[in-house]
Order: structure tokens, then C-alpha cells, then sequence
């Protein structure tokens, strides 16, 4: 009997070793993710107040989309309104970062000045600036502005983020979205590109859910909050 007991854990040792080498990423993502939705849960919980009063702050503000990178450095995009986000067919693109040396301007034609020391230089049609620096940088307020946000607006936007400890934000005509956390299957950015998708949970805010392109991934939480939940076992 004892040594039936030994074949038997031994082979339950096995089929469990061969489990974790060969399964043990799918496995301890489930597990990331799964704890993920119960931080997503209680996060919001915890900070309901604050969630409520963000979405009477960006009731009817112009849309906007930025990233946190680390601490107070952001990602965020301008350019022309005339142009989808995805046009591949830009004529102009810059970019501002903290050793940039270029100054922006926009006239009321919505027209790109590029400052160079004492040069201006002028684009006409389909540009873009692709921001990457600390959020308080002046650099950008006539990008904000061309956006429809005042300084101080985008400041308290940012700072009304980071309190809900989201890193990022965008927002359109009937719903703003924010980034809560992303768990990643590899972090090999090769596989990245070819392997198995990573997890995304954050919060959308709306009124026209049924209109979400992700339905299957929002569960409700409250006052037309709702969880994204999106990941694959």
C-alpha cells in the first residue's frame, strides 16, 4: 500500500512539474489578472468619491488622451483637427521632450508655427507634436488651448488621475476611459509583438455602453461607471 502511495505522488509530481514548465506563465497570468480585478473592484471602492467628482469635471471638456510614464512625466499627442489620429499621411511631425529646444505656436487658423532661436517656420496642412516631458511644462499651452483647455484644467485633470491611481486618460463627445493597470504575458518585447495578449483593466465612464466596441469585457459598477476586463486565459 505504501509504495502504491509513493507511485501515485510521484506521478501527481510530475503531471504538476510538467503543469508549471509548460503551463506555469498561463497559469500565474490567470492568477495577475484575477488579482487584478479585485484590485480594479476595490480601487474604486475606496475612492468613489473622487470618481464621481471626475465626471463632473470632464462633463462637456474637449477630448484629451494622455499616459503616465513615471511619477509626474506624461505621453500625450496634438495635431491638426482636420486629421484622423490614425492619418499616415502627416506632413509635419515634432516632437518636445525635456531637451527640446523648439518652441509651438498656432495661429487662429489653426496653422503650426515651429520657433527655432529666431526662425518661424510656418506648416499649413497635417501636422503633429508628440509630447514627452513633466505635465507642467509650458511648452504646450498653446497646444492645450488649441485643444480647449485652460493650464489650470489640465493640471487638475492630471492630478485628479494620479489621485485614482490610473495612468492615463482620454476622453471623447459621450465617454472618458482610464487606464488602471496592464499585466503583461511577456516581457520580451519580440513575443510581445507575436505571443499571447496582454491584460487591460481600467474604468469607462458612460451613458451609451451598448455602443462600447469591448461590451463582453465592462462588468457595472456604479453611477454609469463601469470595470474593463479584458484578458485570456
Amino acid at each position: 500500500m505504501k509504495k502504491k502511495k509513493k507511485i501515485i505522488i510521484g506521478i501527481l509530481i510530475l503531471v504538476l512539474g510538467g503543469l508549471l514548465f509548460f503551463e506555469g506563465r498561463r497559469i500565474t497570468f490567470s492568477i495577475e489578472c484575477i488579482s487584478a480585478e479585485t484590485e480594479l473592484q476595490k480601487n474604486f471602492e475606496e475612492k468613489k468619491f473622487d470618481f464621481f467628482e471626475l465626471a463632473k469635471f470632464t462633463k462637456n471638456t474637449s477630448p484629451l488622451q494622455f499616459d503616465f510614464h513615471s511619477g509626474d512625466t506624461i505621453y500625450m499627442t496634438f495635431q491638426d483637427s482636420s486629421i484622423y489620429y490614425v492619418d499616415f499621411f502627416i506632413d509635419s511631425i515634432y516632437s518636445i521632450r525635456p531637451e527640446t529646444k523648439l518652441e509651438f505656436l498656432i495661429d487662429e487658423d489653426g496653422c503650426l508655427g515651429v520657433v527655432d532661436s529666431d526662425t518661424v517656420k510656418v506648416c499649413n496642412n497635417n501636422w503633429r507634436v508628440q509630447f514627452y516631458g513633466h505635465y507642467k511644462d509650458k511648452r504646450i499651452d498653446q497646444l492645450l488651448s488649441y485643444y480647449g483647455w485652460t493650464r489650470h484644467d489640465f493640471e487638475s485633470l492630471v492630478e485628479q488621475v494620479q489621485e485614482l491611481n490610473c495612468d492615463g486618460f482620454t476622453n471623447s463627445k459621450n465617454h472618458f476611459g482610464l487606464n488602471y493597470k496592464t499585466v503583461s504575458y511577456y516581457n520580451n518585447d519580440f513575443l510581445h509583438c507575436f505571443g499571447h495578449g496582454d491584460g487591460y483593466f481600467g474604468y469607462l465612464y458612460t451613458t451609451q455602453p451598448d455602443s462600447f466596441y469591448g461590451l463582453s469585457s465592462l462588468k457595472k459598477l456604479e453611477n454609469n461607471y463601469y470595470g474593463i476586463e479584458g484578458w485570456n486565459f
